[in-house]
């Protein structure tokens, strides 16, 4: 028997000396479980958020049908430019006019649901990113507006910072914004910075916006062009249906002059003879209208050719009215 003097045990001859700590063989069983099920765990977190995403889709299409439209929904169709619902002229971040902050938080909330499950194509990532740069530029000018609307009610001061907002900037002034710029703290002075540099990614933001939506408006007149020239082409093949018809009628013509034996037609006159010749009754009105059903497709499809011609009348005035191409501040 050898000993470790170290440690005052005994080993048995032969064996070599163990230096450090007993293995757990269970341990490693155990980290393994625990990183498959964290793993498990994010899959399925990340499943339920899209099966809510594409729900919220199928909610989106059925307020658009019924008329019941959310502020989410005109983001959406600006950006898929659908063929069945007509696409908003105005610019996508103009659907901020006239919500309340509880609007503008909810409207916020849904924007950073599709900036994070919407990430189909790269068009759609930057117009969800710029989208929510606005969300939270348009936000924060809500709450401030509406600090200084319960201040007026309650008839108190507003606070100095928004009453300093309100103020603009002239050139006659710059002596004493340079004052005002040098009694500042460094930590105010980066506030100030901060202020500012959102305000310019507000620009950039909306001017990003504005060029995406002029791309989707030119993909939508392309789209009503080509279903025009279908329409035009659709009535010139019904045009040239009717010269074709018109040969039936001989056909018939000559049929009807053709020697046939009249056992048929004598047959037809005996029962007559033997019959009532009490007049047949007719059901409704004689003097009800009576619509050709080819005039009344050919009214339909004028009706609707006009509507698309319309819809792209608006849309070319919308494009000559915006500059050709963009430029980012």
């Amino acid at each position: 028997m050898t000993s470790a003097p170290a440690l005052g045990l005994n080993w048995p001859e032969g064996q070599p000396d163990f230096v450090g700590p007993l293995p757990n063989p269970g341990l490693g069983s155990s980290l393994e479980l625990e990183n498959r099920a964290r793993a498990e765990y994010q899959d399925w977190e990340k499943k339920e958020e899209e099966f809510h995403f594409d729900q919220s889709k199928v909610r989106s299409e059925i307020r658009l049908r019924e008329g019941r439209i959310k502020p989410i929904d005109v983001l959406s169709k600006h950006l898929n430019g659908s063929d069945e619902f007509d696409i908003e002229i105005n610019e996508p971040y103009m659907v901020f006019k006239g919500l309340s902050v509880k609007e503008m938080e909810e409207l916020r909330d849904d924007i950073k649901m599709h900036l994070d499950l919407d990430r189909a194509t790269p068009t759609h990532i930057e117009f969800w990113e710029a989208l929510l740069v606005v969300a939270d530029w348009e936000l924060a000018e809500a709450r401030k507006k509406d600090a200084l609307a319960r201040a007026k009610v309650r008839g108190e001061e507003p606070p100095a910072e928004l009453l300093a907002e309100q103020r603009g900037l002239h050139s006659s002034i710059e002596a004493d914004v340079k004052t005002l710029l040098e009694g500042k703290t460094y930590s105010e002075l980066e506030a100030l910075q901060s202020k500012i540099e959102s305000q310019m990614r507000s620009g950039t933001a909306k001017a990003c916006l504005k060029e995406i939506h002029t791309k989707m408006l030119h993909k939508h007149l392309q789209r009503l062009e080509q279903r025009v020239d279908g329409e035009e082409n659709l009535d010139t093949v019904h045009d040239l249906q009717p010269e074709e018809e018109e040969s039936e009628p001989d056909v018939k013509d000559a049929q009807a002059f053709s020697p046939e034996p009249l056992e048929e037609e004598a047959i037809d006159v005996a029962e007559e003879e033997a019959g009532s010749f009490s007049p047949e009754l007719f059901h409704g009105d004689e003097n009800e209208e009576v619509f050709d059903p080819e005039e009344d497709r050919a009214m339909l499809e004028r009706k609707r050719v006009a509507v698309l011609e319309e819809q792209q009348r608006r849309i070319q005035e919308a494009l000559a009215s915006k500059p050709s191409s963009t430029t980012r501040r």
